[in-house]
C-alpha cells in the first residue's frame, strides 16, 4: 500500500498580555490553534513551549505542562506535570481538529514591575507548512494597548474607559435637572386636572 498526500496541520501560536502590580498573581492563557486542514492527533512529544516573562514567577501551571530544559532531558513518563517555578515549560497537546484552540493556563506572580516584560510561546510540529505563525509573546504590563500577540490574558487590566469630567459633566447634570423638574411638574399638573366623564 502506498499512501500519498500533503494535507498537513498548520499550528498558530497565540500569546497573551496581562497587567498588575508587584506581588500580584495575573492569569494568562497562551494557546495554539490548529488551522488545518489536517487534524492533529495525540502527539507524545511536547508541541507547545512557554518561556516565562522576566520579572515574574510561574506559581500556577497548566496540568499538561512540565519544566523544560532540553529535548534530551524531557521525560514524559517521569514528568513533574504542573510544577511551578521553572523558567521554561514544554506542553503536550491532545487530539486537535481543525479550528480548535488549545489553551494553557498559567498564574504569574509579578516579582519586579517591568514595562513590557516579555516571555515567549512557540509551537513545534514536524511538517508544519507555515513557520511564520509558530511563535508569539507573553507581555506583562504592556505600555500600549496593542502589546503582545494573540488573544490576550487576564490580569489587573486597564480599568475600562475614563470617567466623564470637566465642563461636560456640568452640562449633562444641568440637562438632567431640567428633565427631572419638567417630569415632576407634568405629574403634578396631571394629578390636579383629572378628567371627568359625564354621561
Amino acid at each position: 500500500m502506498k499512501v500519498t498526500g500533503d494535507q498537513l496541520a498548520d499550528l498558530r501560536a497565540e500569546g497573551a498580555t496581562a497587567s498588575g502590580e508587584k506581588d500580584d498573581v495575573v492569569q494568562v492563557q497562551p494557546s495554539f490553534t490548529n488551522l488545518g486542514p489536517a487534524m492533529l492527533e495525540y502527539y507524545g512529544e511536547p508541541v507547545f513551549r512557554v518561556t516565562i516573562p522576566e520579572g515574574t514567577t510561574a506559581v500556577e501551571v497548566s496540568f499538561d505542562c512540565q519544566p523544560y530544559t532540553s529535548d534530551d532531558e524531557w521525560d514524559q513518563w517521569n514528568a513533574k506535570w504542573g510544577e511551578p517555578g521553572a523558567r521554561e515549560y514544554a506542553c503536550l497537546a491532545t487530539e486537535t481538529p481543525k479550528g480548535v484552540k488549545n489553551l494553557y493556563n498559567f498564574g504569574l506572580r509579578i516579582d519586579d514591575v517591568v514595562a513590557d516584560a516579555s516571555g515567549a510561546v512557540s509551537v513545534r510540529l514536524a511538517g508544519d507548512p507555515n513557520s511564520e505563525n509558530d511563535s508569539a509573546k507573553i507581555v506583562i504590563n504592556p505600555t500600549n494597548a496593542g502589546g503582545g500577540n494573540g488573544d490576550g490574558g487576564t490580569g489587573g487590566g486597564d480599568g475600562g474607559p475614563l470617567p466623564v469630567t470637566g465642563a461636560s459633566t456640568g452640562l449633562y447634570a444641568g440637562i438632567g435637572g431640567l428633565l427631572l423638574a419638567a417630569g415632576i411638574g407634568g405629574y403634578l399638573l396631571a394629578k390636579r386636572r383629572r378628567t371627568r366623564f359625564v354621561a
